[in-house]
């Protein structure tokens, strides 16, 4: 046993807090970055040294007042069987035979509160000096052992990538980068970076011009203000690109940003959200509408007060309506992508399946021309990005069927721009399936092909001379 008390110059009756000091003092000439094994061998001794102090102090009341005066050299029925050693075995600390014995030695389990630990250190990183840091570090004398530094630095590691301690300056995570002496990795400089813009509201780094989009991510979320804010024109779009660049280099969302709100803002900005707030922001919409309608009326005098609240709440509920069916058509063509995406084409035939429901609805008398004229409109809010083919493809169709129509339909002369509505999605999802069949792709791959483009164009062309040669 005497070999772990001569490793720290002290003598086999040494107590706990004898053994922590001696150890402290010889941490100063023995460095683990220096020379490994001497640390190892030094640690190993501490270790020793210490379970065989705590042993006996333990069993000192056991003993009585005569174990006071035993001397360990004399007796060591004392101290644990594990910790008994042979003095002839182990001639001095630095001998072959003792190095191998101390490496033989299991190191007893450590208890690290790791919670106190992180806390003490995040306060001190804030707080003080990265050469008070250091010097804190240093200080901890059980993190020299190597196993122990290494768990504590990969758990240190992991609390970086939570965010937890990306607000410090550069120097002090310098400080700790190097006494646990794991590298700065690229994903870590991007967070400090997205941080250093939050905090300094240097927008421009990542394409925004106006701070406004970043300081309303920072409020705390108030649904009335956010309703608000996203009457906006284009605010919405700004707001959720910005929020999601920063959510990206953040991998999440730290306490500078809003979670609330920045989730709000990226729901509103992504067409195959069809929530709560999408009816919220069109009901609001659809009230400002309705309201102006109402002063314009009011303006004119056109009309009783209960007349023009009627004409204003129709507006109104209008808008409501057109705003909703703009985004849900948006909404179902995103899930129709996804489902493409899985093999399934059906909802990809939604317009085309609309287009034809329109033209039935027309047979009905009456209110065949208003209803079929409500899908027929509903169905081209698919396609809304291809004005212009829409434009081309319903003009030549006025002027292709027109007497057709006419002949069909006499007694509804004003079903002939509904029909030709109703033909826009048939045509293009027709032109789209010849198209994705020729070139074997999936149908929503085909949107705005060259051949449809193409097909646009004959059909305008074709419809004006067919009205010139037959009117």
């Amino acid at each position: 046993m005497s070999w772990a008390f001569e490793a720290l110059g002290l003598a086999r009756d040494a107590d706990e807090t004898q053994i922590k000091r001696a150890y402290a003092r010889k941490l100063k000439t023995t460095r683990p970055d220096s020379d490994p094994h001497a640390f190892q061998a030094l640690n190993e001794a501490y270790q020793t040294a210490l379970q065989h102090a705590q042993y006996f102090s333990s069993n000192q009341e056991e003993v009585g007042d005569s174990a006071s005066s035993v001397d360990p050299q004399e007796n060591d029925a004392l101290f644990p069987p594990q910790l008994l050693d042979s003095e002839a075995s182990l001639p001095s600390a630095a001998g072959e035979t003792a190095q191998q014995d101390v490496a033989n030695i299991e190191t007893p389990p450590r208890y690290f509160a790791f919670d106190a630990f992180f806390n003490e250190l995040a306060a001190i990183a804030r707080d003080r000096t990265e050469s008070e840091l250091s010097t804190w570090l240093n200080q901890h004398a059980e993190l020299y052992e190597l196993q122990l530094k290494a768990a504590v630095g990969d758990a240190v590691h992991d609390q970086l990538r939570r965010n937890e301690l990306l607000f410090i300056s550069d120097l002090h995570l310098q400080a700790i980068v190097d006494f646990f002496g794991f590298g700065i990795e690229p994903w870590l400089m991007e967070r400090r970076h997205a941080l250093q813009v939050i905090a300094d509201e240097r927008t421009l780094s990542y394409g925004e011009l106006d701070r406004k989009p970043l300081r309303e991510l920072k409020r705390p979320f108030q649904w009335p203000r956010a309703l608000f804010m996203a009457m906006r024109p284009t605010f919405v779009a700004k707001t959720a690109r910005l929020a999601s660049l920063l959510h990206m280099d953040l991998n999440g969302w730290p306490s500078p940003l809003n979670r609330e709100q920045s989730q709000f803002y990226c729901q509103l900005a992504d067409p195959g959200y069809f929530g709560r707030w999408r009816f919220a922001v069109n009901g609001v919409r659809a009230l400002i509408g309705a309201v102006a309608i109402l002063l314009l009326l009011l303006i004119a005098a056109k009309g009783a007060t209960e007349e023009l609240l009627l004409t204003a709440g129709a507006w109104g509920l209008g808008l409501f309506v057109l705003f909703t069916a703009w985004n849900g058509a948006a909404w179902i063509k995103v899930k129709a992508r996804n489902t493409m995406q899985r093999g399934n084409p059906t909802l990809q035939l939604v317009p085309c399946g609309l287009g034809v429901l329109a033209l039935l609805l027309l047979m009905i008398p009456e209110y065949g021309a208003g209803l079929g004229g409500a899908v027929a409109a509903f169905s081209l809010l698919f396609h809304w990005q291809r004005v212009f083919q829409m434009l081309r493809f319903w003009l030549g169709a006025v002027w292709i069927c027109g007497w057709l129509i006419e002949r069909l339909l006499p007694t509804h002369p004003q079903s002939l721009p509904i029909i030709a509505l109703a033909m826009i999605p048939i045509l293009l999802t027709a032109f789209d399936a010849l198209y994705a069949r020729q070139h074997q792709v999936p149908l929503y791959v085909a949107a705005g092909n060259p051949w449809t483009q193409k097909a646009s164009y004959l059909f305008l062309a074709g419809g004006f001379l067919f009205s010139f040669i037959f009117h």
